[in-house]
């Protein structure tokens, strides 16, 4: 068998895999479940009902439909397969602090940046997202 990440799971672990695929799928179109989605007048990108739950069932990785998803939903892949690199919604404050504040620590670990001022640096960008947040909420 071929040393590969999916063929070598068991099928239960499949299952789990295809199953969180199609949940961050469903994410990135604003749905509950995959027959909910809609574009333009298609339903379900095409695929019928019994199609989606045998991706699952049996379980096979429906690849077409996750590059669709992706593409249409400007998502990385990575998100998508991985669960990496997640979408981070700008109106959230915290969403987006978590990625610089991590950022921000990997610079102190490699001497970059001073620990002592690590907190100050982060205030401060939390306060200008915050300030950039309320002009745009004013703007609308």
């Amino acid at each position: 068998m071929a040393l590969t990440y999916f063929k070598n799971l068991d099928d239960e672990a499949k299952r789990r895999y295809v199953s969180d695929v199609l949940k961050r799928c469903c994410e990135a179109w604003n749905v509950e479940r995959v027959v909910d989605i809609v574009d333009g007048d298609v339903q379900a990108l095409g695929f019928n009902s019994s199609t989606i739950s045998m991706w699952v069932s049996r379980p096979t990785m429906p690849w077409d439909f996750v590059l669709t998803t992706a593409m249409k939903c400007k998502v990385s892949l990575d998100y998508l397969l991985l669960n990496a690199n997640r979408p981070v919604d700008v109106n959230d404050t915290e969403s987006l602090l978590i990625p610089i504040s991590n950022a921000l620590q990997e610079c102190v670990e490699f001497g970059v940046i001073d620990q002592a001022h690590l907190l100050i640096i982060i205030k401060r960008i939390e306060k200008e997202i915050n300030n950039e947040t309320l002009i745009e909420k004013r703007a609308s």
